[in-house]
């Protein structure tokens, strides 16, 4: 791969990057200022679906036509911003491309959080438990976010551990879900 050309892509994937995490700052300010039903919220949904349909199609031409490119090579934002992107797509595409990045975390060439975010996400999807503790709801009738179900609660914390993840209890207290 030409040097240029890789530069190229990692401003391209870093804008993706920044762009995400600025729509997604936002959520916290308007769930607490204008509550979930507001049609403020319903707004900044549409920008962030938006906003992410955008991304995908760029993020998908970069990994068809150079793979799912390590820290080494393209920097870790931009490394960051495949995973976030395909992440926040729908259960076809995670399921797709979930391969790729777990072959590059599990060579270190990608974050093994993000690998374990990403499972995660397809057993949610697949109404199966979770096994990391990375996925969380809002629970209506509670009133707050509770956790997805959890294949083994007792080991949890080791396969945390495993990825580099905190602890289950400080991750749930730091971003106030409910702990079971």
């Amino acid at each position: 791969m030409h040097g240029q050309n890789l530069d190229s892509v990692q401003s391209k994937l870093e804008n993706v990057y920044l762009n995400s995490l600025k729509q997604r700052k936002k959520i916290t300010e308007y769930l607490n200022k204008y509550g979930m039903d507001s049609p403020q919220f319903d707004s900044l949904n549409r920008e962030i679906l938006t906003q992410d349909s955008t991304s995908l199609i760029q993020v998908i031409q970069v990994i068809e036509s150079y793979g799912w490119l390590s820290k080494k090579q393209v920097g870790a934002t931009a490394n960051q911003a495949l995973f976030i992107t395909i992440q926040h797509a729908d259960s076809k595409i995670i399921e797709k491309y979930f391969p790729l990045l777990q072959n590059s975390a599990l060579s270190n060439d990608s974050n093994l959080a993000d690998m374990a975010l990403m499972e995660d996400r397809i057993l949610i999807d697949k109404g199966l438990p979770q096994k990391y503790g990375t996925q969380y709801k809002f629970d209506d009738a509670k009133k707050r976010f509770v956790f997805y179900e959890l294949s083994n609660l007792k080991s949890v914390n080791k396969a945390r551990r495993s990825v580099g993840l905190e602890r289950i209890q400080k991750y749930s207290k730091r971003n106030n879900i409910l702990l079971f």
